[in-house]
């Protein structure tokens, strides 16, 4: 045997060993965690889009106008009212506090403030307000209590723009955009 056909299966071999000492590792993190929740928030519920529509500015005529409500729901799933924690112990549910926290207007507190409001832009005299179903205001930054019954729960609310001002001088509304951003948090009692 000749010595060249010994050097090249072992050269062969060297090569398919060596390609194997340049291997990489990594890592994957796992995160999440596992909760006795009292109910999950249906997906479609988590990140909404409320189109408010155009509403013109002289259909406010007083401080406290509103433009016609635009309906919206945070969908609630599987609710549990009542049971035992993971510790055994037992708790018991009929109410949903919900809390939208978000930038209060600097006129009407309980309305929440339009994003970039001092931008040449953006809508003056005008405020987002929320409503419940019966069209009692739910003011941002303050709780709001909605009963819940096992399983599937629909909290039913409406959202329209409000006259922080009147007609008159530097309180008018004037046209412009009008969007907010809220987030929403919910307790249960």
């Amino acid at each position: 045997m000749n010595k060249q056909s010994v050097l090249l299966p072992i050269a062969l071999l060297t090569g398919t060993l060596s390609a194997s000492a340049f291997a990489a590792n990594g890592t994957v993190n796992f995160n999440g965690e596992v909760t006795n929740a009292t109910c999950s928030i249906a997906p479609q519920s988590q990140n909404q889009q409320v189109s408010m529509g155009s509403v013109n500015a002289r259909s406010f005529k007083n401080k406290g106008d509103i433009s016609a409500p635009v309906p919206f729901e945070i969908n609630l799933a599987d609710c549990i009212l009542s049971g035992k924690d993971a510790s055994g112990k037992d708790f018991s549910f009929s109410t949903a506090t919900v809390t939208f926290n978000g930038a209060a207007d600097t006129t009407d507190n309980t309305a929440l403030g339009l994003t970039n409001a001092s931008s040449n832009t953006s809508a003056k005299g005008v405020a987002i307000q929320l409503r419940d179903q019966q069209g009692k205001v739910v003011a941002i930054n303050g709780n709001s209590d909605f009963e819940l019954v096992p399983g599937s729960n629909s909290i039913k609310l409406q959202a329209a723009y409000v006259a922080t001002g009147d007609q008159s001088g530097a309180t008018a509304v004037q046209a412009g955009q009008a969007n907010g951003t809220a987030e929403f948090n919910l307790q249960y009692k």
